[in-house]
């Protein structure tokens, strides 16, 4: 479980996350003991395969002449990078006016046709597919 905190202060907004992140594999298909016959899971198993005490859910990203704080909660990796390499991946092909609803849905297209490539299905089937959660959020 990620943990994101944000309050709000006089001077601005103070922010917090955890730092352990949990990689898991996901099972959806087994075969049969007898007959080896693939056979598709009902649902999903994930199992936990490693973990890391260091991962970074919280950080900064400068667009278009504004930081923003970025937290993210859930997959650990997509596309075999963590979350931070795939949100900073994005950062020198932007080029909108730097209103936080801009960067927004920026940064939210750029995640999904990641995850849609770590998937190998278009964006617009992303919610037919099997997945682990993502959170996002951001402010400036």
């Amino acid at each position: 479980m990620s943990i994101g905190i944000a309050i709000a202060v006089p001077d601005g907004i103070a922010l917090a996350a955890d730092t352990q992140t949990t990689w898991n594999q996901t099972i959806l298909k087994v075969k049969e003991k007898h007959s080896g016959k693939e056979v598709e899971l009902a649902d999903p198993i994930r199992i936990p395969v490693g973990w890391s005490r260091m991962a970074r859910k919280l950080f900064s990203v400068d667009m278009n002449g504004t930081t923003y704080a970025i937290i993210t909660a859930g997959m650990a990796h997509v596309n075999s990078k963590s979350m931070y390499a795939v949100i900073h991946s994005c950062v020198p092909t932007y080029k909108g006016n730097g209103e936080i609803d801009d960067v927004g849905t920026f940064v939210g297209n750029h995640l999904k046709n990641e995850l849609a490539a770590h998937l190998s299905c278009p964006p617009d089937q992303l919610a037919k597919q099997p997945l682990n959660v993502c959170g996002l959020g951001w402010t400036p």
